[in-house]
């Protein structure tokens, strides 16, 4: 190759290098200052691009309500909202139910509840069936002191105080039935003169089958003697309250007279079976929560094996009877269960054993869904609570790109001529 020709290389190879830069440097400020997602290098917000999340609700039970979201009704299950933005909430129950909660991403009594979403969520709105008002009005338990009573404590000094508690039921009498709590009153032992009338309420809904209400009846317990004594009593049906008088402070409830059917057999146990290991759980159930108790049959009679009946009572009446056949020297555990219906204090007993258990209120709706969810998924999350709206983040501050990032391509475009120069001088010179 001749001389010539590589002095025409190069300076085409040069006018390329330098068109390169040309267009490098008129390119760059536009790369530079390029605008990704929504957001600019400059601190500019464009709008352009935003974040949608997709928040499911769902009716509990379905048909008891509808959902309301910033004022419009909820037609679908679903809707779609800007990450970060805040919503309002609103459920509307259907006619006979009531708002119970909401659970699943976020648990909350409020209503309407306002919360910000910054990702997907499920969530459960709970209605209740409205309670009859009255079916759910409870008289309560009244002692009514007139004017000029004269309340004195055992030792005969003035009773300042009135006490009152519950216990559990105990020491039912042969052919009756407690149908209220066991209030114990106090001061123990406090007089009255003259006597003062008390009103014990009981509930229509919690009397056994067969039991009237005109044949209730207000008992005060002789500690002495340890038994219960009836009162002359007066039953108003339309209040369901029981009234007596009565004279001094001990514990008081109201007994009813056990239906012929559901008395528990006085005995059926064969000769040889013992009974023991009496168990209950849950010992602290909720109103509806399953009750299981069980006990060990042991026979050790002369026969080779024999039969007996195990009868299971609460509060008295009896639950359950069920035959059981024992091998001599062996054991059974037999097992009985029993849904509660109200909250107390029950006693209970199998043949001859007995035992106790506190009955607490049912859990809320919302409570009981998000521990049924939580049972039943793979995974444990921590459940979202409503937070207060969260302010939107500053826009970024307005910056320029600083002014190295233009300046540097001149400084390559001079090292890139530099660079052609040195290289076609030697061959400038030699020809």
């Amino acid at each position: 190759m001749t001389a010539c020709s590589s002095v025409k290389a190069i300076s085409r190879l040069l006018a390329s290098v330098s068109l390169a830069a040309v267009l490098l440097l008129g390119l760059l400020p536009g790369i530079v200052e390029a605008c990704y997602g929504g957001r600019c290098p400059t601190g500019e917000d464009t709008g352009e691009t935003k974040v949608q999340v997709r928040i499911t609700i769902t009716v509990e039970p379905e048909g008891a309500g509808t959902v309301e979201v910033d004022g419009e009704e909820l037609t679908e299950e679903s809707f779609l909202i800007t990450q970060g933005e805040s919503v309002t909430l609103e459920a509307d129950p259907a006619r006979g139910y009531v708002f119970a909660g909401w659970s699943g991403s976020i648990t909350s009594t409020e209503n309407p509840l306002v919360t910000p979403f910054y990702n997907n969520k499920s969530i459960t709105v709970h209605f209740a069936p409205e309670e009859d008002e009255e079916e759910s009005t409870v008289a309560a338990l009244s002692i009514i002191i007139p004017d000029g009573t004269e309340v004195t404590e055992p030792d005969g000094n003035e009773v300042s105080e009135l006490t009152s508690d519950t216990v559990r039921k105990h020491d039912t009498p042969e052919g009756m039935i407690i149908v209220s709590p066991v209030y114990d009153l106090g001061p123990d032992g406090a007089m009255f003169d003259p006597p003062l009338p008390l009103v014990l309420p009981y509930d229509r809904h919690e009397l056994p089958d067969n039991v009237e209400a005109a044949e209730l009846v207000i008992a005060w317990f002789d500690e002495e003697n340890k038994e219960w004594v009836e009162l002359d009593s007066t039953v108003n049906e339309d209040e369901e309250v029981v009234k007596a008088l009565v004279e001094h402070f001990t514990e008081f409830c109201i007994l009813a007279p056990l239906p012929e059917e559901a008395m528990i057999a006085s005995s059926g146990s064969s000769p040889g079976f013992s009974f023991s290991s009496l168990d209950v759980s849950p010992v602290e159930p909720r109103v509806g929560e399953t009750v299981t108790v069980t006990v060990v049959a042991s026979y050790s009679g002369g026969e080779s094996e024999a039969a007996t009946t195990i009868t299971f009572a609460v509060d008295g009446v009896a639950v359950e009877s069920r035959d059981v056949i024992v091998p001599a020297g062996e054991s059974r555990h037999v097992e009985f269960t029993y849904t509660p219906t109200s909250a107390s204090v029950h006693s209970l007993s199998v043949n001859g054993l007995e035992g106790t258990f506190d009955v607490a209120p049912s859990a809320p709706p919302a409570a009981l869904s998000e521990a049924v969810a939580l049972a039943e998924s793979d995974s444990f999350e921590l459940p979202s609570v409503s937070l207060p709206s969260i302010p939107s983040l500053p826009a970024l501050p307005t910056t320029k790109a600083p002014d190295f990032i233009h300046h540097w391509w001149w400084a390559l475009a001079g090292t890139l001529t530099t660079l052609a120069l040195v290289l076609t001088l030697p061959v400038i010179r030699r020809r």
